[in-house]
């Protein structure tokens, strides 16, 4: 799972059933438990201590992983502005839907990427419009992918009484493209076009901002 310090709060409402979450400030919480890991950037077990020095030199933001057992800390560096991003090409990934069924980044004129997990509220939220968004914008393809289980997702739109019918849904998300795009926000959306080239992304679950980029993309690919 990986948030910003800012979206902890919905965070620890999901994961940590049995630790306590004390936030200290803006940028740090204290967690109290036996299921704790601490990571560095480059995904080695590091201590309590190393974890939080490492932090106090604003190199880095949190990032949260895990299981529902087991809760995952990493310090992760800090990701470039999204307009770095546009211009970019995605490399070709093999990446399967909820069936099974291949899914291909270069079907349609314009493709909205959603990256999201389970335990993220905002990311469901979003969803959940952009579900109803696709039937606007019949011509423009929505793909979300998660690093949860297809089973996992399954349980949670049972839970919910989700339909997700217009959204195209890849469980299993192993971060193939964070070479690339550096996402550590969930929920985040990047926009690309027939030739994998991003056009656009938001994050934070800005659904404004996406829909202003959705009106303009769609509107040149008919011209």
């Amino acid at each position: 799972m990986k948030l910003f310090f800012f979206l902890l709060p919905f965070l620890f409402v999901g994961v940590c059933h049995a630790q306590k979450v004390t936030r200290v400030n803006s940028n740090r919480v204290t967690v109290e438990g036996d299921t704790i890991i601490y990571f560095d950037a480059e995904q080695r077990p590091i201590t309590k201590q190393a974890h939080s020095d490492s932090l106090e030199t604003g190199k880095y933001i949190l990032s949260i992983k895990g299981t529902d057992e087991i809760t995952e800390i990493h310090l992760t560096y800090k990701h470039p502005k999204l307009e770095t991003l546009i211009g970019k090409t995605l490399p070709r990934i093999d990446l399967v839907d909820m069936s099974g069924k291949p899914v291909k980044m270069d079907e349609s004129d314009i493709t909205v990427i959603c990256f999201w997990n389970r335990h993220c509220r905002p990311c469901i939220r979003e969803l959940t419009a952009l579900d109803i968004l696709a039937e606007d914008y019949p011509d423009i393809r929505f793909v979300a992918l998660t690093p949860d289980s297809s089973g996992e997702v399954k349980r949670l739109m049972g839970r919910l009484n989700l339909k997700w019918e217009n959204i195209i849904v890849v469980p299993g998300y192993k971060d193939e493209f964070d070479d690339i795009l550096h996402i550590y926000v969930y929920p985040s959306n990047v926009i690309i076009d027939k030739n994998r080239i991003i056009q656009g992304a938001t994050v934070g679950g800005d659904t404004r901002k996406l829909l202003r980029s959705l009106e303009r993309l769609s509107g040149a690919s008919k011209k």
